[in-house]
């Protein structure tokens, strides 16, 4: 799907227009759990696709029929827009093993954050995961243990960068055998 969106832009420039705008109700293929997950694989590996493209893509969810199951599909977009979600995990440029987390990690969002990284940690080419946290308004302890466990179970490092110093102090008191953060003023 992602590969049709990309070919589809392509050829809207090439026919003299400035890009491609999709929208879509996704709610209808998203009912079941494995549909979900196949979407959160799409929407995941498809933005990180499109990213570099003049292509700006609009999926809508209707939460009233999902309920908290949409949470799981809209987290996964950098601009979601105000919502009750305590995070965003959304995907960087293609040719990068990158995402960016934004929001609040918290006791709250536990079970969305392990959804969500079991879902994503899977489709990675690396060993290595870069994750630009500088949006990262506030993480808790148990949050980076959780991500160090799902790191070790998908053979994956992360490397966290951030430039708030409680997130350098968790980690170092933590002991995280596959999170590491380091301090860094540019995005990824």
């Amino acid at each position: 799907m992602a590969e049709r969106y990309a070919a589809a832009a392509v050829a809207a420039v090439a026919d003299g227009f400035s890009g491609l705008r999709i929208v879509v109700d996704v709610t209808p293929v998203v009912r079941t759990p494995a549909q979900r997950d196949a979407q959160a694989a799409l929407e995941f590996l498809g933005d990180r696709r499109i990213s570099t493209l003049p292509v700006a893509a609009m999926c809508g969810y209707n939460v009233a029929e999902l309920g908290d199951a949409a949470a799981g599909l809209v987290c996964l977009h950098p601009a979601a827009g105000p919502s009750s979600l305590p995070f965003q995990l959304y995907a960087q440029p293609a040719g990068r093993n990158a995402i960016a987390l934004a929001g609040n990690l918290d006791a709250a969002g536990e079970p969305l954050l392990l959804t969500t990284l079991q879902r994503i940690l899977p489709l990675l080419r690396h060993d290595t995961l870069e994750i630009d946290a500088r949006e990262l308004e506030f993480v808790g302890h148990r949050q980076l243990c959780l991500l160090d466990h799902c790191c070790a179970a998908h053979g994956r490092k992360a490397l966290l960068r951030s430039d708030q110093a409680v997130v350098h102090r968790l980690v170092n008191l933590l002991g995280l055998a596959n999170v590491r953060v380091e301090t860094t003023p540019c995005r990824l």
